[in-house]
């Protein structure tokens, strides 16, 4: 835990202080997860994030998964996603993704569970054709409250570019999010998840953004 946040304190100074442009958002998401059959699971994910100062919809996102539990703490997943950039005052960027990805529960500290999350991308855009190459590390740490079934959740994500593309993707660091909320439980498979967000995002020929962000996350278990 002290790991996680010195990390994530660490750098939220030098990514504000580096960025020249930010911005309010709220990203709103609705995910379902569960078993299909046996050890093969599946989900699906719907967001709709809202950009300047949360004023109009400016990314949309549909991404589907289908994953086999190597055990009961090891799960590998393929999955794809199609992302819409809405812009004003140019065309939308179409983005389509497919990406392998593992999820492990590393175990517990105390009362809480460490688990990791990492991806592998593979990057298609209509602005350019080039496919571009990213990997992404999640590291999440989940403490049960007084409150029965009430987390609070902390986690950090950095994502590589692992090639310069004629789109836009330059290699080294692409962005840097950290989390802290809670994930609360509406009903017996239902839960919400928020809380506040921090992103660095390193843009090729425009300044860096350094984006405030509120996520809420509903989450469906089948």
């Amino acid at each position: 835990m002290k790991l996680l946040l010195c990390a994530a304190v660490a750098f939220l100074p030098a990514a504000s202080h580096a960025a020249t442009a930010d911005d309010f958002q709220v990203w709103s998401s609705f995910q379902a997860s569960g078993s299909i059959s046996g050890r093969v699971v599946g989900g699906l994910e719907l967001s709709g994030r809202f950009v300047d100062d949360a004023g109009r919809l400016g990314v949309a996102i549909v991404r589907p998964t289908i994953g086999y539990k190597l055990t009961d703490h090891l799960i590998v997943h393929l999955g794809y996603a199609h992302q819409t950039t809405i812009n004003q005052n140019r065309r939308d960027v179409q983005e389509d993704r497919i990406f392998q990805q593992i999820n492990w529960t590393m175990g517990k500290i105390g009362k809480a569970t460490l688990s990791s999350r990492t991806r592998f991308e593979q990057r298609f855009v209509n602005t350019g054709n080039d496919t571009g190459l990213r990997a992404r590390f999640q590291l999440k740490y989940s403490l049960p409250l007084k409150r029965k079934g009430t987390n609070l959740v902390m986690s950090t994500e950095p994502l590589i570019a692992l090639n310069t593309t004629n789109w836009g993707q330059r290699a080294g660091l692409d962005q840097w999010r950290n989390f802290i909320g809670v994930n609360m439980p509406l009903a017996k498979a239902l839960s919400l998840e928020t809380g506040f967000q921090h992103r660095y995002q390193v843009r090729l020929n425009q300044p860096d953004r350094s984006d405030f962000i509120v996520p809420i996350t509903l989450s469906y278990k089948f």
